[in-house]
């Protein structure tokens, strides 16, 4: 149930099962790369469809686990009650807001996958979303999500400009830190073709 750039785009009946677009495993070793996850604590991604972005954790040595509610469990009407204190995800773009929301409640520090242009939702500025949201990275190369799951990390470029959210319930300023990430070298597989 990775996250979603096409669900705005097709109707419903149109969309994969669950909106789900797989995150590029990439992606992940690049957010591993920023230092901000601890190897020493358990990781989840409850939205992970076919565990791409655990897989990608867990090649970098850190102690992953991915729940979906494909696989039975519903992030949005379940609780961890602190058994993980960071998770890393991609949720369905069509339910961010409460993604966020809920991910704000159970987890102290979490990365997710974020649409640029969700800043410019008025809503989102007054709701909370953005309360506790410390750094966001900008991918310097736009991702189609429709890709498919690689081991090499390569994806399609598509029309969206994403990056990584990190939240940290730490953060109590009222700005975040932008910063541009280089995920160039593994725009390899030109537009794709329908």
């Amino acid at each position: 149930m990775a996250g979603k750039n096409y669900a705005n785009r097709k109707t419903v009946d149109k969309r994969p099962e669950s909106d789900y677009y797989p995150t590029p495993k990439s992606l992940v070793w690049e957010l591993s790369k920023l230092g901000i996850l601890e190897r020493s604590e358990p990781i989840i991604d409850p939205a992970c469809g076919e565990n791409a972005i655990v897989d990608a954790l867990l090649e970098y040595g850190y102690v992953a686990e991915g729940d979906d509610l494909r696989k039975g469990r519903d992030f949005l009407s379940n609780n961890y009650n602190g058994k993980y204190t960071q998770a890393v995800m991609n949720p369905p773009f069509s339910l961010f807001d409460q993604f966020i929301m809920k991910a704000k409640n159970e987890f102290p520090l979490f990365a997710s996958i974020i649409k640029v242009n969700f800043f410019g939702a008025k809503g989102r500025n007054t709701n909370g979303v953005w309360k506790g949201l410390k750094e966001v990275h900008v991918f310097n190369r736009m991702v189609d999500y429709r890709t498919p799951m690689r081991d090499d990390g390569l994806y399609y470029t598509g029309v969206l400009v994403a990056g990584w959210g990190i939240w940290d319930r730490n953060w109590t300023e009222d700005y975040w830190e932008t910063r541009i990430m280089d995920v160039d070298q593994y725009a390899k597989l030109g537009s794709w073709k329908e």
